[in-house]
């Protein structure tokens, strides 16, 4: 009889390990859609400049007296196709953003700086990294909206890895042609702030924005309130090259204006960048 009890354990222990399914999407050029939007006071085209085809993504502040305008600001806008390929509804058990530093930036030559920690939100319109503007952005919302730590004095070569669970279960709640990413903005929007990291664009693969999903497809009822382990191995997926098309303009002051924010960083050739 305790063998019988024991063997039962056993199947079952197995079975629930086998529940838990774990995805990476680690996109290059081709298929990654990331980029950084900026505004400039009182030079208004950079607000319809886009930077999606840039080795780097950047959540920033700064003066750009030397370009004739005044204070500046950027944030960056992220999606990983390969979350479509999720079936809708199921638990997500944990998500991570990885997120990697460069050695440094033709564009952001002072590298990190300044109070740079951010917020993490969900986009909720649609957005194109080709066209992608600060004056067509999308919408986000700071529903379970998360934190995204400064470097804390590390000027290059900054990594972080940030526990986005909540979101990604909000993504793929919703059909999965309204799931949009993620924005990523500074938490206080004022110059001399930097937080600098590589795009999809990146030569380096592995410096590459990364997100790491792993969720039970055996209980989609079921909610996670607090991070768990990722599985040993798990397959790498490059998701399929969806586009959407830019949409709404999101203003975080007013009238489309920063609080006392908002735009970008020189515009220099571009370094590392590999064609799609």
């Amino acid at each position: 009889m305790k063998a019988q009890v024991l063997s039962l354990c056993l199947v079952l222990s197995a079975y629930a390990g086998y529940s838990q399914t774990t995805y990476i999407f680690q996109p290059d050029s081709c298929n990654g859609k990331d980029a950084t939007v900026f505004v400039k006071v009182d030079l208004p085209e950079w607000s319809d400049k886009n930077f999606g085809q840039r080795d780097e993504i950047s959540a920033s502040g700064w003066t750009y007296g030397g370009q004739g305008g005044g204070e500046g600001y950027s944030r960056i806008f992220i999606d990983f196709d390969g979350l479509k390929s999720i079936p809708r509804g199921v638990a997500i058990t944990s998500a991570t953003l990885s997120l990697y530093g460069k050695t440094s930036s033709v564009f952001i030559k002072q590298g990190n700086a300044g109070e740079n920690d951010c917020f993490i939100e969900r986009v909720t319109g649609p957005w194109d990294e080709s066209t992608l503007t600060w004056n067509n952005k999308p919408t986000t919302t700071n529903e379970h909206q998360t934190v995204l730590p400064g470097s804390k004095g590390v000027q290059w070569k900054y990594n972080a890895d940030v526990d986005v669970t909540m979101l990604v279960q909000d993504m793929t709640d919703l059909p999965a042609e309204s799931s949009h990413g993620f924005c990523i903005a500074l938490q206080g929007e004022d110059y001399y702030r930097n937080l600098l990291f590589a795009s999809s664009e990146h030569i380096d693969p592995s410096l590459r924005p990364k997100l790491t999903v792993t969720f039970n497809l055996c209980n989609p009822a079921a909610r996670r309130t607090a991070t768990t382990g990722v599985a040993d191995n798990p397959p790498v997926i490059t998701p399929l090259p969806i586009k959407k098309a830019a949409s709404t303009v999101k203003a975080r002051g007013t009238a489309g204006q920063p609080r006392k924010e908002e735009a970008e960083i020189g515009e220099i050739p571009m370094e590392g960048v590999q064609n799609p």
